[in-house]
């Protein structure tokens, strides 16, 4: 599930079919952002009114500076994020811990992991320098489903792949043992419910499924199962920022390409993102394509 289109050349935004809080309402502002700025201009409205008089002006300005910085931000935001889901982004990565340290006394777990530089409560990096990030999948019960929804299923995720992944995904599944009790009883509880007892078929599937995991006396004689997993990987590579350049866009490039004054102002430009850089990009565009990847699995 990959292309070969450069990612500048087109944004990844998902087409919806509602409007909501990620669907552009005004001028290229979804209502979340116009939440934003309403919100601030609410709140020091509200604050000039209950303060002193002496501080009604400083409240007014800050104010003022609130809405400009917001307006700022929307214009050098990311082309792939609206203005909440960079904030969002940019606050969560503020505030996770840049570290984790996996291991300890018992370390059988983790010690015999290969290619893997540090773990962080979010994502792994891996010794080529890759960050890479999960999600995982609850899948919906389409046992019982007919030919129709199982069709309808398969187009929403065509469209969801077409429309919204440009990047490589795997799609890992995995198994593990669990205790089948708790689903027994689940099962027994649901014998009762109306739905059940309006679909024969269902009902009959039930029964047998509560008969071989119950002995005679109805009492539960479950033995262990496995369940499947399912998980979405994607990673982010130093080749996927290099078109993040900290001074392609500045006042030092554009003086840098001036024809007398080039030679003077192009010492000072660095020669490319500098590590601390180069990692807070790669942990952006990982944020950005995890959440592209759950708004369309949840819209599935």
């Amino acid at each position: 599930m990959s292309s070969n289109t450069a990612d500048s050349e087109y944004n990844a935004r998902k087409i919806h079919q509602s409007l909501g809080g990620t669907t552009a309402f005004f001028q290229g502002y979804t209502i979340g952002e116009l939440m934003l700025f309403l919100t601030v201009a609410f709140v020091t409205v509200i604050a000039a009114t209950f303060v002193p008089s002496a501080l009604t002006i400083p409240i007014l300005g800050f104010g003022c500076m609130c809405t400009i910085l917001l307006f700022l931000l929307h214009k050098v935001k990311p082309d792939y994020l609206w203005l909440t889901e960079w904030l969002v982004a940019r606050f969560g990565w503020a505030l996770k811990n840049k570290e984790y340290t996996h291991g300890g006394e018992d370390n059988s777990e983790v010690r015999y992991l290969t290619r893997l530089s540090r773990v962080y409560p979010h994502a792994v990096e891996r010794t080529d320098g890759a960050l890479v990030g999960a999600m995982k999948v609850e899948p919906a019960n389409m046992a019982l489903e007919d030919d129709d929804a199982w069709a309808k299923a398969v187009q929403s995720l065509s469209e969801f792949v077409n429309s919204t992944v440009d990047f490589p995904v795997k799609v890992y599944i995995t198994s593990r043992e669990v205790d089948q009790d708790d689903v027994v009883r689940e099962h027994q509880h649901r014998l009762g419910d109306a739905d059940v007892r309006s679909r024969p078929v269902l009902k009959r599937l039930l029964e047998e499924y509560v008969a071989s995991n119950t002995n005679e006396n109805g009492d539960i004689d479950s033995e262990t199962t496995t369940v499947r997993e399912y998980y979405l990987i994607t990673s982010v590579t130093d080749s996927d920022i290099e078109q993040f350049d900290e001074t392609g866009d500045s006042v030092l490039a554009y003086l840098a390409e001036m024809p007398i004054l080039g030679r003077l102002f192009g010492r000072f430009q660095s020669d490319g993102l500098s590590e601390s850089k180069r990692d807070q990009f790669k942990e952006e565009k990982l944020e950005s394509r995890l959440s592209q990847l759950r708004r369309g699995g949840s819209s599935l």
